[in-house]
């Protein structure tokens, strides 16, 4: 029986285009100023982070990497060590959240399923974001008071690697086919094959693309319970 339910944060809980285009196109062309490029090789670096002009691509490096692969990309041509670029990227990250006047959306019907399943599950959140932005983040969207558990890149190597499913699993007793992985990214569905079930959500078709791993796909939060009902159902006590 499924115990615990795992999800990631941007692009699954919280609208990754509308939330972080913006702060993420803002940031890398802060980098670049750093860096001895010229403007045609700035842009095609950026593109090479995964940043055109208005938006950012999905599963790209700044879409699905931690802040510290971000980093590590960045000091091909900015001039400082790895661990500055990141406190960098963190603060531009940072200072953009707590800003008064930004709204984080949450995916539609996202809310109300989290505070469904709390009920009878332990809900967890592992994300290749930093802590203080994933808390700052979780509480402006209001969605922090769903989560038993919270793990993020700077707690432990990023995903795919499976270390927070093991440190969860030994928190709660919960092993690790008693779990299932909800994501929106190809690095989600490798690392949802740790669990009983990869779950894809794609909003939009595009995003099928990158979910060619997953064990499920879902275009809404309402499918989910649903599904987890069908694993159960599949899978002896």
């Amino acid at each position: 029986m499924i115990k615990a339910i795992i999800f990631d944060k941007d692009g699954t809980l919280i609208d990754l285009g509308n939330t972080w285009d913006e702060p993420t196109i803002h940031a890398m062309d802060v980098m670049m100023e750093l860096t001895d490029l010229s403007l045609v090789e700035k842009i095609k670096f950026k593109q090479k982070m995964g940043v055109e002009v208005t938006y950012i691509v999905p599963n790209s490096v700044v879409a699905a990497g931690s802040i510290s692969e971000q980093a590590a990309l960045l000091s091909e041509v900015v001039p400082l060590p790895i661990t500055e670029i990141a406190l960098k990227l963190e603060q531009l990250y940072l200072d953009y959240i707590v800003r008064s006047d930004v709204e984080l959306n949450v995916i539609a019907h996202a809310e109300s399923t989290l505070k469904a399943l709390k009920e009878n599950y332990v809900i967890g959140l592992v994300t290749n974001d930093n802590r203080s932005i994933t808390e700052a983040s979780l509480a402006k969207a209001g969605l922090n008071i769903y989560f038993d558990y919270i793990a993020c890149a700077d707690d432990f190597k990023p995903k795919p690697d499976p270390i927070a499913l093991h440190d969860l699993s030994e928190k709660y007793g919960i092993q690790l086919d008693e779990m299932i992985y909800v994501g929106d990214s190809s690095v989600d569905m490798i690392y949802g094959k740790y669990t009983q079930a990869a779950i894809g959500f794609a909003l939009e078709d595009e995003h099928l693309v990158h979910l060619s791993e997953a064990d499920y796909i879902i275009r809404s939060f309402e499918q989910l319970p649903a599904i987890i009902q069908s694993i159960n159902k599949g899978k002896k006590e």
